[in-house]
């Protein structure tokens, strides 16, 4: 048994806000909930559906027969639309309106469309009506992570709460992981639990020899093209770029003689002569990793770095 909302790490402000307008009768029935992928939207929708069903407390008991078969996504007071492979289609609208169209058993209803920015044209379209002529008592959530692929008919029917990455404290209570792939997961649990699942440790032990090959004097750098192989994903890529800039870190905490290493003893494999090639480095693991957000060229990006890095440091 629980409250929904409990289990929700950060994003109290827009929780506070919904809920104070459900209890002053000042709520809209349709909204968009924005914000990036895997930072918890869809959880806040069902917990706030939670408390607008609950049948003995205006912000959810969690112990009621009401909350606990929304929890369990199994209440006939719950209508969640997902995408069927690359689109939310219009099938899946007209099964939207028909469960609007319904006799309402509970105190309210509502409809979560996760990854709303996937409905096409068709389906968008055909909520057109239902949205601005909603039955008494009918919610409708729409979660996205991008706002500007809704189509503006939709977003002028709705009310938006605009959602932010979590703090990495939060991240981390709710993914126990290394501090990198924290860091690495850019204030999202969804992507933090992702670069868990995946082969990453292995990934970084490839990516951490194949720098420390080309900073061999004696390396011709064939070895670098290997790097395809390990930045399949966006998210993998992105927990090299943070081990590349923590490397470079410990490279500097190691000639300060000041903090902590990150990642342990990686970073004894290399020397570094001037303390400016460790400046240069920093900055070029930072646009390494502007690069893979801006959907530059992967593999042509950690080329180049691998070989700027065997340029300022060797073994």
């Amino acid at each position: 048994m629980a409250r929904i909302l409990d289990l929700v790490v950060g994003h109290q402000t827009q929780i506070e806000r919904f809920l104070e307008g459900a209890e002053s009768g000042r709520l809209a029935s349709t909204f968009i909930f924005a914000g990036p992928l895997g930072i918890g939207k869809r959880k806040v929708a069902l917990g706030l559906l939670q408390a607008l069903v609950c049948e003995t407390n205006s912000r959810a008991c969690g112990q009621c027969a009401a909350c606990l078969r929304i929890e369990k996504e199994q209440s006939e007071s719950l209508l969640l639309i997902e995408p069927q492979g690359t689109q939310i289609k219009i099938d899946q609208s007209r099964e939207v309106i028909q469960f609007a169209s319904l006799k309402q058993w509970g105190k309210a209803r509502g409809v979560i469309i996760d990854q709303a920015e996937l409905m096409n044209a068709a389906a968008a379209n055909a909520l057109l009506k239902t949205l601005e002529e909603p039955p008494e008592n009918t919610y409708f959530f729409m979660v996205t992570s991008s706002l500007g692929r809704l189509l503006p008919t939709l977003r002028s029917r709705s009310q938006t709460f605009r959602f932010s990455p979590l703090l990495n404290e939060q991240v981390a209570q709710l993914v126990p992981a290394e501090p990198w792939v924290i860091s690495a997961a850019q204030g999202s649990p969804g992507r933090a639990q992702a670069l868990v699942d995946s082969d990453l440790h292995e990934n970084q032990k490839k990516w951490l020899a194949l720098l420390a090959q080309g900073a061999s004097s004696s390396s011709s750098l064939k070895g670098v093209g290997e790097v395809k192989d390990i930045i399949g994903s966006k998210e993998e890529a992105l927990f090299l770029s943070k081990t590349s800039q923590y490397l470079i870190r410990d490279l500097m905490v190691r000639c300060s003689g000041q903090g902590e290493y990150l990642l342990g003893d990686a970073s004894q494999t290399f020397r570094v002569e001037e303390a400016e090639a460790l400046e240069e480095l920093w900055g070029k693991s930072q646009r390494l990793e502007w690069d893979v957000l801006g959907n530059v060229d992967r593999t042509l990006a950690f080329e180049n770095f691998a070989m700027d890095f065997g340029a300022l440091v060797s073994v």
